[in-house]
């Protein structure tokens, strides 16, 4: 699997409701390969990228969504714009109903809170570590590692 491909589709299929929202997104970055579920993997590409969306800012939005590959790991990067969130409230955002701030629209993708906590679980089943960074600016910058399927070694 590649989670660069992944993110293409997870972009694809949620571009109506960017559109919708008045939220631009970009996708890009190297191919990213990974072994594991073909279920949850998709699944925690698809959630980072909708709580990226809604929760954003009521207009004039941004999402973007990278991949990286190194020698040892891959890399999904999913960076928004949004409210400002102190750095207390982002070290509880991965515990389960829990929002980084207050809704600024009202619509039908209220969300239970459950979205970070998910990718969270399948980042560790996965045997990777999941890194939440608020932006200065607002929104946040959501880092999942994951183990890289063909570890390249340092050469003697």
């Amino acid at each position: 699997m590649d989670l660069s491909l992944l993110a293409e589709g997870a972009v694809e299929a949620l571009v109506p409701l960017a559109d919708r929202r008045g939220v631009a997104v970009e996708v890009g970055g190297a191919p990213a390969p990974v072994l594991g579920s073909s279920t949850l993997l998709p699944q925690l590409v698809t959630n980072l990228v909708l709580n990226a969306i809604v929760h954003n800012l009521p207009s004039g939005g941004a999402v973007a969504v990278r991949t990286h590959s190194m020698p040892h790991a891959v890399a999904l990067v999913v960076e928004n714009t949004g409210e400002l969130l102190p750095a207390h409230r982002v070290a509880t955002l991965i515990e389960p109903f829990q929002r980084g701030a207050e809704r600024t629209r009202s619509d039908d993708h209220a969300g239970a809170g459950l979205g970070l906590a998910i990718v969270d679980r399948i980042t560790q089943a996965h045997g990777g570590t999941l890194v939440l960074t608020p932006r200065t600016d607002g929104g946040l910058i959501v880092t999942v590692w994951l183990p890289h399927p063909y570890p390249v070694e340092p050469s003697a």
